[in-house]
């Protein structure tokens, strides 16, 4: 059966095989979790656990705030991550 989960959100180009439900990833630094807003990798964090706990945190907060404020979070985050690459 075909459901919507299974179909890219628009913007969800960056990784074309990747479904939602697999954000989570184990790089050589560590664990990571992809957002869906800026696709950018957050993290490392130390164990699978800590990048779950992360997730669940990431989403609560941007449940709770403003779009203002979710706006400056991701050009911040873009910014760091230009900065780093950069």
């Amino acid at each position: 059966m075909d459901s919507n989960f299974d179909k890219p959100r628009t913007g969800e180009n960056f990784l074309p095989n990747a479904d939602r439900t697999k954000r989570l990833m184990h790089l050589r630094e560590g664990w990571y979790f992809l957002t869906r807003e800026d696709k950018l990798p957050l993290g490392p964090f130390s164990s699978e656990e800590s990048a779950v706990q992360a997730i669940s945190e990431y989403v609560d907060f941007s449940h709770h705030s403003s779009e203002k404020m979710l706006n400056k979070l991701h050009a911040h985050m873009a910014q760091n991550s230009q900065a780093a690459n950069g």
